[in-house]
């Protein structure tokens, strides 16, 4: 598959990602996700670069759905499908990636520090253990 054709791919899925959570239909929310996972290449070539974001943001709205919308601060359910779109116009344009929050979260070039699956589980458990 073509980088153009990989490209088009992305904004489409994001696209009807976002369709589909705005319609309720949430399990449509990951519907392409795992076929593009399969297929991006995992190289240093930059212009991959803004492909790995779409993919790494598609991958946290998938968790954050998983989990009632926790974990990424900064980013509500409703906040999702427009972020969503905002990268799929970004790659319409075949431009990189602007929005700041996206990048924060889901540039691994520059993400910040998040805590971990890990951290996460424990502070739930923390939680439950001071009740």
């Amino acid at each position: 598959m073509t980088y153009h054709e990989l490209r088009q791919r992305f904004l489409s899925g994001l696209e009807a990602a976002a369709q589909a959570q705005e319609s309720g239909h949430l399990g449509g929310v990951e519907t392409g996700y795992r076929e593009l996972d399969s297929v991006l290449p995992r190289t240093d070539d930059p212009v991959y670069h803004k492909l790995e974001i779409a993919l790494e943001f598609w991958d946290g709205w998938i968790d954050a759905r998983n989990h009632d919308w926790l974990y990424y601060e900064g980013i509500s359910e409703n906040e999702w499908p427009e972020l969503a779109r905002r990268i799929a116009a970004d790659l319409r344009e075949d431009r990189d990636v602007t929005d700041e929050r996206v990048l924060d979260w889901f540039d691994p070039r520059r993400r910040r520090a998040h805590p971990s699956m890990w951290a996460r589980l424990r502070g739930i458990f923390r939680r439950e253990d001071a009740v």
